[in-house]
This record gives C-alpha cells, sequence and structure tokens, in this order.
C-alpha cells in the first residue's frame, strides 16, 4: 500500500462510551466512510447502468491497543487495495490502533441486491475463513435477545442495515446483561428488512446476530462483568 490519507479527529462525546472507552459503533460508521472516500473522492457519483454503487462491508476488525481519550486529538492514517477482485480492504491506523474493512461493491435493482463484480480471481484464504464464520455452530437452545429495528435509525439510504449499525445490537445486548463488552471482528453475511427484528445469540466469545431464522453476522468480542470477570 503505498498510498495514504490522513484525517484529523478530536474526540468528543459522540465518539465515547459512557466508561470514557471508544464506542466502536460511532467509530466504524467513521471508518466506514473513509474506506469508500478512500475508494473515490465523489462515492455518490459510482455507478453501473445508472445504479448507484454501494460499499456493502464483509468484515471489520478492531484492535485497540492504546484507546484515546476526550478532547484528545488524533490522526487516522487510512490506506487500502484490494486483495482479490472483489475485495476492497482498508486499515486505519491511529497511535497503536488498527482497523480493518473489508468491502465488496453493490448495486441495489429493485429489491435485489446484486454484486458490481460477478466474475473474477478470490482470496480463498479470506473467502474460506468468511465462508467457516458464517456456518459456525451455536446452542439453538440458548437464550435469545430480541431487538426492535427502525428505518429512521438502523437503515441507510439504500434500504440496507447500515453495517457499523449491527454492533448497536451488540452493545443494547452487553447492556441488557450488565457486561463491558470489547469488539474485536464482526462478520457480515446478509442484510433484512425495515422492522425485521435482530435476534442476539451469545456463544462464548461469538454473539451471533440473527433475524429471520437466517443468521446475518457474527460478532467476536469479549465480555466482562463490572468486576472484570469473562
Amino acid at each position: 500500500m503505498t498510498t495514504r490519507s490522513e484525517t484529523k479527529l478530536k474526540l468528543g462525546m459522540p465518539h465515547l462510551l459512557m466508561d470514557g472507552s471508544l464506542n466502536m459503533n460511532q467509530m466504524a460508521k467513521i471508518f466506514g466512510d473513509l474506506h469508500w472516500r478512500y475508494m473515490s473522492e465523489q462515492p455518490s457519483k459510482e455507478n453501473i447502468n445508472g445504479k448507484r454503487v454501494y460499499q456493502s462491508f464483509l468484515r471489520s476488525t478492531f484492535d485497540m491497543l492504546d484507546p484515546p481519550r476526550e478532547d484528545q486529538e488524533i490522526t487516522i492514517i487510512s490506506r487500502g487495495k484490494y486483495i482479490d477482485d472483489y475485495i476492497f480492504k482498508t486499515e486505519h491506523l491511529f497511535g497503536d490502533n488498527c482497523a480493518e474493512l473489508y468491502s465488496i461493491g453493490i448495486h441495489v435493482d429493485g429489491n435485489r441486491i446484486i454484486r458490481s463484480e460477478v466474475s473474477g480471481s478470490r482470496d480463498r484464504e479470506f473467502w474460506n475463513s468468511h465462508r467457516e464464520s458464517k456456518l459456525a455452530k451455536y446452542n439453538s437452545n440458548a437464550t435469545r435477545y430480541v431487538y426492535p429495528t427502525y428505518p429512521s435509525i438502523d437503515f441507510n439510504a439504500a434500504g440496507i442495515l447500515y453495517c457499523a449499525n449491527y454492533l448497536k445490537f451488540v452493545y443494547q445486548y452487553a447492556d441488557e446483561v450488565k457486561k463491558d463488552v470489547t469488539i474485536k471482528q464482526i462478520d457480515f453475511f446478509g442484510n433484512i428488512e425495515p422492522y425485521d427484528p435482530i435476534e442476539i445469540i451469545p456463544e462464548g466469545n461469538n454473539i451471533f446476530i440473527e433475524s429471520n431464522q437466517k443468521i446475518i453476522a457474527k460478532c467476536i468480542c469479549y465480555l466482562e462483568d463490572k468486576n472484570g470477570n469473562i
């Protein structure tokens, strides 16, 4: 990766949780926007046959080793490249912290979501890892935590559940069970319609996100109670 962009950001209340740690729901939105704009200076003008191209995320990873605090100014250094004919990857560095985002281009035709690229080479390691994540097993009898979705809060202009907002439901679950959560990775598998409910299914360090009896995401995270117990 030979080119890079720099973004200066002063952290305030939108970027932080109540305990002062980074809100990865909010930060994922910032990284997602940087990802898109790294690819194109005018993202709203990218189209295929008149259909606007969006970036649909396949995976986001977060390695926050030294997260900054309120009023601290950070410089996010972003780099990106295609890792195969489908996937564009960016990494976003600030201090000892790193976020990586993987996406594919899509466009919406009627009610169908269509990939912008339909043939080409694949990064087998990534795709196998993504498939294994999707097929991971969980206890079907585990307690499920159900949350509603709303078009004006959770969805983007394409009618797609905004990828960063998947993390909002992880935080909601952590609040409900009174745990602190450290989010490490989330894989995205599908989309839902506005008002479709989200079901959170915990399984060890994995949180499965389901809707309409289909897994739409899996989050790897660490949950601790207020005494630091896992």
